[in-house]
């Protein structure tokens, strides 16, 4: 009954959290029970809030046996549905190996009884577009739970590729891809030969489906030169082939691609490879030194200075509407980042910690304003403030944007006017970059 109650405020939260959560292959959500769900891991505390949001089905969730101190923390988190798993550095004394042995009999049971089990294979989380190494202990507690059944339970293996374009933003997006479900019977006949090597192919197969879920670059460097041309390359070549900037299975795909298409030049043509990589690191560079957005620089031309007015002259007419928002909203909008950075400097709680404490810290804030005007005024202006503060909130948020839009068009209508020839170097480079992607494009 919590379970249900928290997660439909969850559910809630995250749709005030996020801009957009979009799933493909939503029809694998409801695989029959009993169910073990694998996911990669890349966002510590949002990724199993939005894996549960999505599930019809309630989910228990293998967690950090660090999670688990204090008699009534305990309680709490078992009444949640976590159940605790113990890695090497979970045992106190180093000579000793984790026993999961109770662990992995209560699983069985779950699942024995049809219920569905939430893991992260990889065992640590990381804000990065990588798979880290699959454990083996999926494939060991699925097989397991099987062979107690004699290969008759029935389980499936649900791999879910959470991909976000920003982890830590508020309002950004999500992309979840799901894979068609493993079953767990299909590895009967090897288990009973070889079990060591049923338990490796399983592990196998559950890391493919998982990668072909999910965007993967090799490292750092890679990430941040596919970052860099999904912001430019994207928005032309969706443009091109007449797909939507807003569909983000039609964004995850261009991104795959674009990565297949990258390694494969870094093979077979690593020169102009090479090229093409000093002169994005010349453009995104000369960007930042001129505080521009490359979108800015997307239709060649200077800013229209009567449409740059029109904007000027329809914010000014907003700002009380602004002030309005950002007066009521400001403090329970500003607190929850400050409270996540103080509360850890790992970047992979922060996500979870600002929306958790900004659902608690909005209705907190809402209660008490709407509680001080109805004692002022009567109930129907009351109502009509209440359904007022989240709107105008967005208001205020679609405002600075906005804003923030016509300063930056106003910074390259100056430069188009000072200097000339710089921007219209960037234009150039700009274009090159893009011919060069579309060569790339042709020929894989």
């Amino acid at each position: 009954m919590l379970y249900h109650f928290l997660r439909f405020w969850v559910r809630l939260a995250l749709r005030v959290f996020y801009k957009k959560i979009q799933v493909r292959n939503a029809q694998f959500l409801k695989t029959p029970s009993p169910v073990i769900v694998v996911s990669n891991h890349p966002n510590t505390l949002m990724d199993p809030l939005i894996v549960a949001s999505l599930f019809p089905q309630a989910l228990f969730f293998l967690a950090n046996a660090s999670l688990f101190r204090g008699k009534w923390k305990n309680k709490l988190l078992a009444i949640l549905g976590l159940i605790p798993i113990y890695r090497k550095q979970d045992v106190r004394n180093a000579s000793q190996k984790p026993d999961n042995k109770a662990i992995f009999a209560k699983c069985y049971e779950y699942l024995g009884k049809g219920a569905s089990i939430l893991i992260f294979p990889e065992g640590t989380s990381f804000v990065e577009r990588r798979l880290r190494e699959i454990k083996t202990g999926t494939a060991r507690m699925a097989l397991g739970a099987e062979a107690e059944h004699d290969f008759n339970l029935g389980l499936s293996i649900v791999s879910l590729g959470i991909n976000y374009s920003h982890p830590t933003d508020f309002r950004s997006e999500v992309f979840v891809s799901i894979g068609e479900p493993i079953q767990t019977q299909d590895f009967a006949e090897l288990f009973e030969q070889k079990e060591t090597e049923a338990v490796e192919k399983l592990t196998e197969k559950i890391r493919q489906t998982l990668e072909k879920n999910m965007i993967i670059t090799k490292d750092q460097e890679e990430d941040g030169i596919v970052s860099q041309l999904e912001h430019i390359y994207q928005p032309y070549i969706a443009q091109k082939l007449g797909l939507s900037e807003k569909n983000l299975e039609e964004k995850f795909d261009l991104t795959r691609k674009l990565i297949e298409a990258l390694r494969f030049f870094e093979e077979n043509e690593n020169i102009k490879t090479q090229t093409l990589k000093e002169k994005l690191k010349e453009y995104t560079t000369d960007l930042a030194k001129a505080g521009l957005r490359d979108d800015l620089l997307g239709n060649s031309q200077k800013p229209n200075t009567l449409l740059l007015v029109f904007w000027a002259f329809l914010l000014f007419l907003g700002v009380p509407f602004f002030l309005y928002g950002f007066v009521n909203n400001y403090i329970p909008y500003k607190l929850p980042f400050q409270i996540a950075k103080r509360m850890t400097s790992d970047i992979e709680f922060w996500a979870g910690i600002m929306m958790l404490s900004g659902l608690v810290l909005f209705i907190v804030f809402y209660t008490f304003q709407i509680g001080l005007f109805y004692y002022f005024f009567e109930p129907l202006p009351t109502l009509l403030y209440a359904l007022s503060l989240p709107i105008s909130g967005f208001f205020a948020l679609f405002y600075v944007k906005k804003a923030q839009n016509c300063l930056d068009q106003n910074r390259l209508r100056k430069l188009w006017r000072q200097n000339p020839d710089f921007v219209q170097n960037l234009v150039r480079i700009r274009q090159e970059i893009l011919d060069e992607l579309e060569n790339f494009r042709k020929k894989v």
